[in-house]
């Protein structure tokens, strides 16, 4: 069935202190087999104005460190 965002960070121990929840990149591969790549809020899911993401196999989630 895959697994959401959430989880997949849930079950990674969360996110690191610093961590830019609005910033959070997920890289995919097209039927094509060309890498797709787009930015996720977090921050959007979870105050509930954004569905939570269902990643796929092989997705890629990276989460940039906040400087600020």
């Amino acid at each position: 069935e895959g697994i959401t965002l959430l989880r997949a960070i849930a079950g990674a121990g969360g996110l690191a202190e610093g961590a830019k929840q609005t910033a959070i990149q997920i890289s995919r591969k097209n039927k094509s087999g060309q890498e797709v790549k787009f930015k996720v809020n977090l921050k959007d899911i979870l105050k509930g104005k954004t569905m939570d993401l269902r990643l796929q196999e092989g997705d890629v989630v990276f989460v940039p460190e906040s400087f600020w």
